[in-house]
């Protein structure tokens, strides 16, 4: 099981001189649950190398925070 993509936000509706205020943080690759020992169970490359993750490179956990103004 993997969680690849979280969005958590709130919209303010009443902000004195703005028609809305959106806050949110996000994150990518947060976790993967699996059995596999390798580095990344998700395995791409041709049909020689199916299943074996011994080049592929980890997959980088992403966080992000943001603010979406409308006046």
């Amino acid at each position: 099981m993997k969680l690849k993509n979280l969005q958590l936000g709130y919209t303010f509706k009443k902000v004195p001189g703005v028609n809305k205020l959106r806050l949110y943080i996000a994150g990518q690759n947060l976790f993967t649950l699996t059995g596999y020992n390798g580095v990344e169970p998700e395995v791409s490359g041709d049909v020689l190398s199916f299943g074996f993750g011994g080049w592929t490179y980890p997959v980088q956990r992403i966080y992000s925070v943001g603010v979406n103004v409308t006046f």
